[in-house]
């Protein structure tokens, strides 16, 4: 569609820095595997875990639908996008969630501080734009944002 300079009609890419991306990787790959060893995330919840999956889900929602097919049922489907939800995230939020699953503390603050106090700029084809503060800094292509 064209973006008619309506920045909310577009979906800016953050190009991260290959150190940032590399220290996050490792954070990421260690904070999974002790989540999978403590079975922290229950329920549905655990789909970005390296051994979580959404393939039973999906097959569920489709034995629903196949059912509301051949028994002639009302299906009613509600679906939520969250394609701009990691960068809505409430760091004090995510803090509590943190310490709610007993994320030591000294991580929790490595974390945090990645996404705060950062600035951004944005690539357009006539060059790239001023930088500007990042209010919630939680990027989409992060390492770590399906996990938070």
């Amino acid at each position: 569609m064209e973006w008619e300079s309506d920045i909310t009609k577009t979906c800016p890419i953050t190009l991260l820095d290959t150190l940032r991306k590399m220290v996050m990787k490792v954070i990421t790959n260690r904070l999974s595997q002790v989540m999978i060893k403590h079975n922290i995330l229950k329920g549905n919840n655990f789909a970005r875990l390296p051994e979580g999956a959404t393939e039973i889900l999906i097959k569920i929602m489709n034995l629903i639908i196949e059912d509301a097919k051949i028994h002639h049922k009302p299906l009613w489907i509600l679906l939520q996008d969250l394609s701009k939800a990691y960068d809505r995230v409430d760091l004090k939020i995510l803090k509590k969630a943190m310490n709610y699953i007993k994320i030591p503390s000294r991580c929790t603050t490595f974390i945090l501080n990645f996404f705060t106090k950062r600035q951004n700029a944005i690539m357009t084809t006539g060059g790239i734009s001023n930088f500007y503060d990042v209010k919630i800094g939680i990027d989409q292509d992060e390492m770590i944002s399906p996990l938070l």
